[in-house]
């Protein structure tokens, strides 16, 4: 009888360590799991305690990376978010990150605050100073946005907070009715891809273009003009403008679709790559003939907006091979 229950006490330990659900996955403490939410417009909420009535410390993009602290059970698990601990509903959560197509919809935000903003240690003006963003900078890795007024983002060592009304777009912690919030990711996604969608200047087909773009690129949503045309800025960088709607999507389209070009200078070795398509823009980035660009756009006058070595930026169309034309072929 000691020996039965020996075992029996064994086996409860062993099934408290490791739980394996319906899709065959084993869950130990320990390991990540990932923020997979089928609505791209929402977030997962954390909350302080296993129920759907608990308090919500904060709601958490596609994308997310959280810690397992227990196994789930009654389809709530026990997470941590640095420096939350929380749960979360399973139905949303995914330990595998390629196979469940999660879409990362973590949106990048710009300071827009003359004074900066100063990433805090926690989501008070009290908190420990960790780091400051002047105006204009790019917050990258937003996490998620707290009901107090406060964003969430990731760090290295150690994840802070921003003010949300420093930041722009705005995120707000209530759900908008808009067809993409602000602050959302969305993707050129042309049923012809040997066409490139405009990004124009106002919301209307007959706006001037500021260039023309390919599948796969990604654009945050600035805010929906109401019109059948969002309001977008180019993959986090200050290139804003407006998109026709009808051929963005919120679900991720591949970026390899972008061509690619290699730097070809005929009159010298490095080529700037720049901030803007102006010869007065500040350089980024100092490219190598030969070196590999991935194209995402191409301007009415000349210019190729190219992303290489995690830099976005602008090359004149003549110092690349292939050709790039603006007007399609």
């Amino acid at each position: 009888m000691k020996k039965l229950l020996a075992a029996l006490l064994a086996l409860a330990i062993i099934l408290t360590a490791c739980t394996a659900l319906a899709g065959g996955t084993s869950y130990t403490p320990g390991m990540t799991l990932y923020v997979n939410n089928p609505d791209p417009t929402d977030r997962l909420n954390l909350r302080t305690a296993p129920g759907k009535d608990a308090h919500s410390i904060g709601k958490y993009y596609s994308g997310v990376r959280v810690e397992l602290l227990d196994v789930p059970q009654n389809g709530w698990v026990h997470v941590r978010i640095d420096p939350y601990e929380g749960y979360m509903d399973m139905t949303y959560l995914t330990a595998d990150l390629g196979g469940n197509g999660v879409e990362f919809a973590m949106p990048c935000l710009v300071v827009e605050s003359d004074q900066g903003a100063t990433l805090r240690s926690a989501p008070t003006p009290a908190a420990r100073a960790l780091y400051r963003f002047e105006k204009g900078s790019f917050v990258y890795n937003v996490l998620g946005v707290l009901s107090n007024g406060w964003i969430h983002v990731y760090g290295n060592p150690s994840n802070g907070f921003l003010p949300a009304d420093a930041l722009t777009p705005r995120l707000t912690f209530e759900k908008t009715e808009a067809s993409v919030p602000a602050g959302y990711s969305a993707y050129v996604n042309n049923p012809d891809p040997t066409d490139r969608l405009n990004l124009r200047a106002e919301p209307s087909a007959d706006a001037d273009s500021l260039g023309k773009y390919y599948n796969g690129v990604e654009v945050l949503v600035l805010g929906d003009a109401g019109n059948g045309y969002w309001h977008v800025q180019v993959n986090c960088t200050k290139t804003v403008g407006y998109m026709d709607a009808a051929y963005l999507t919120t679900a991720y389209v591949d970026a390899s679709l972008r061509p690619t070009a290699k730097v070809r200078n005929p009159n010298a070795a490095l080529t700037n790559i720049r901030s803007a398509p102006s010869y007065t823009a500040e350089v980024l980035y100092t490219a190598e003939n030969g070196e590999g660009l991935a194209v995402m756009g191409v301007t009415p006058d000349g210019w190729l907006h190219v992303q290489t070595e995690g830099i976005f930026g602008y090359i004149r169309s003549s110092l690349v091979t292939p050709e790039f034309s603006f007007a399609k072929k």
